[in-house]
């Protein structure tokens, strides 16, 4: 996208993620995320914790349901996205500025936990997808050569025009 702005957040969730549906059936999920800035503080010898930047976040579609299902309070995480800013004007007639980060991809951070990795299966009709692969369930439409790819091959070829897209390696 033209004029995106990209933010990397790492922080703990302060409220459990909110899973809700809009009237055309796409899931969404809200959550905030904190994310604390420590300085080491010579005279003490220690850290300290000086600033805390409180952010909003809203993942869509599967990502939605599997923060939902993957996360909760406290829990520290890594959010990668885009960030939005919108302006609106309070009841008393304040104009007011608020952030919010549209997630493309939510992980636990694994520096304070530990997580194990559950493949989902790809939704293959019925919702409507801003992505092309998730319509074809990560197959491509493109034939395989004779005697397949070798891992080598898979990695440096180019994709093929719109061709699926799997997250499962080619070997």
């Amino acid at each position: 996208m033209i004029n995106t702005t990209m933010i990397t957040l790492r922080g703990h969730l302060v409220e459990n993620p909110s899973l809700k549906f809009t009237a055309s059936g796409v899931a969404y999920s809200t959550f905030r995320i904190a994310s604390t800035a420590a300085k080491f503080d010579p005279e003490s010898g220690a850290w300290k914790d000086v600033d805390t930047v409180f952010m909003n976040c809203i993942a869509w579609r599967i990502l939605a349901e599997n923060v939902a299902e993957s996360l909760q309070r406290g829990d520290r995480a890594i959010v990668v996205g885009r960030l939005k800013q919108s302006s609106y004007q309070t009841g008393d007639g304040q104009n007011r500025i608020s952030n919010e980060v549209e997630a493309e991809d939510v992980a636990p951070s694994l520096r304070t936990a530990t997580a194990k990795i559950t493949k989902i299966q790809r939704r293959t009709g019925g919702q409507p997808s801003d992505r092309s692969w998730e319509n074809t369930g990560g197959q491509s439409s493109q034939p395989v050569p004779a005697g397949g790819f070798d891992s080598g091959q898979a990695w440096s070829a180019p994709a093929a025009v719109g061709a699926g897209f799997s997250d499962d390696p080619p070997f």
